[in-house]
């Protein structure tokens, strides 16, 4: 199927079983055609977001022959899951059915490591423009529709087990924080904060941000909405991707991540691409007042969450602005006393 490249070409044709019999089927589905032969034109790596679980991406070209003797080529998008308990299929395929825009799905297989392969259309557009109010409302919408998607049984099996497992080794990441701090190992000016700031105050903030979401109805979420997980369509029609994390969780969960960044007075676009939206869809009424009311809620446990990830990050210096190490150490840890800071 391919010819022998430079070792470079040939860690990803590995990598992603570019070889496999399997890619011809995967082809197929892309082109909506019977495919004679077909070879690898061109791998393209993808830089991207190294802070989540999405392994190595690539934009692989094909060339192809089909059964009645066109000859063409496609390139489409190619992830590798680096964790073998993660998946993207069954989401994509579950989000499409109830119409919700996704990238069109080509196939997917799992490696001899058990990893996921996943193929989806390359997008015209990555990233929407959260300031550009039309960007907004559209990815207000979108959320609103998967925010108020049935969860069946079946595919309740695909979900985590609980949301409450994003917050069930929250005490210990607080403290590990402070053991560190204490030791030193994440800044002087750490150090000094948590000397002064005893662990148990933000243990009692954890556990009352806990409570206040056991009351919230729950639905099924993105877990990761953000505007780099939104793209355009050759069609210029929005879709949401990125879809491993997707959970059943506080029903206003990802819009709070939104309402955590936007000014006061754009929150009146919250309430009409969003707030107004979801309502339609469920039939239900709800204030405006317990909408914000269960968006500070969630946004103080959502920035509660960020602690384990800061602290993580400010011990293995890892950030997105590509900072030498011992720098990036200094900008996460700074971000991590910002965050504890903002409890007071």
């Amino acid at each position: 199927m391919v010819d022998q490249r430079n070792d470079e070409l040939r860690k990803y044709i590995n990598m992603f079983g570019l070889d496999s019999e399997i890619i011809q089927s995967i082809l197929e589905c892309a082109v909506n055609k019977r495919i004679r032969s077909t070879r690898i034109k061109e791998i393209r790596q993808i830089e991207g977001n190294n802070y989540g679980y999405q392994g190595e991406k690539i934009i692989p070209v094909f060339t192809y022959e089909s059964e009645a003797g066109e000859v063409s080529e496609i390139e489409m998008f190619a992830k590798r899951l680096n964790k073998i308990e993660l998946g993207e299929e069954a989401h994509y395929h579950y989000l499409a059915s109830y119409g919700v825009p996704v990238p069109r799905f080509f196939g997917a297989f799992r490696n001899v490591s058990g990893e996921e392969i996943l193929f989806i259309e390359r997008l015209s557009k990555i990233g929407a423009d959260f300031k550009e109010p039309s960007e907004l409302k559209l990815a207000l919408r979108l959320l609103a529709k998967i925010n108020s998607l049935p969860i069946s049984d079946k595919y309740r099996s695909y979900l985590p087990p609980s949301h409450k497992s994003k917050t069930t080794d929250l005490d210990k990441a607080l403290h590990l924080v402070w053991e560190y701090a204490a030791n030193g190992e994440i800044g002087d000016d750490l150090k000094n904060f948590c000397k002064t700031h005893p662990v148990a105050l933000y243990l009692s903030k954890a556990e009352t941000f806990r409570r206040a979401t056991e009351d919230l109805n729950f639905g099924l979420i993105h877990d990761d909405f953000h505007k780099g997980n939104i793209g355009f369509n050759t069609n210029g029609e929005i879709v949401i991707f990125d879809l491993n994390s997707m959970s059943c969780g506080p029903r206003f969960w990802d819009i709070a991540r939104i309402y955590g960044s936007m000014p006061k007075e754009r929150y009146s676009e919250l309430v009409q691409g969003y707030l107004f939206e979801y309502l339609a869809l469920n039939n239900i009424n709800l204030s405006e007042a317990v909408f914000f009311e269960e968006l500070d809620i969630l946004h103080n446990l959502k920035r509660m969450t960020y602690v384990k990830i800061y602290l993580n990050w400010s011990l293995s210096g890892k950030n997105g602005m590509k900072l030498p190490l011992e720098e990036g150490k200094k900008y996460q840890q700074r971000i991590l006393l910002n965050t504890l800071a903002s409890f007071l």
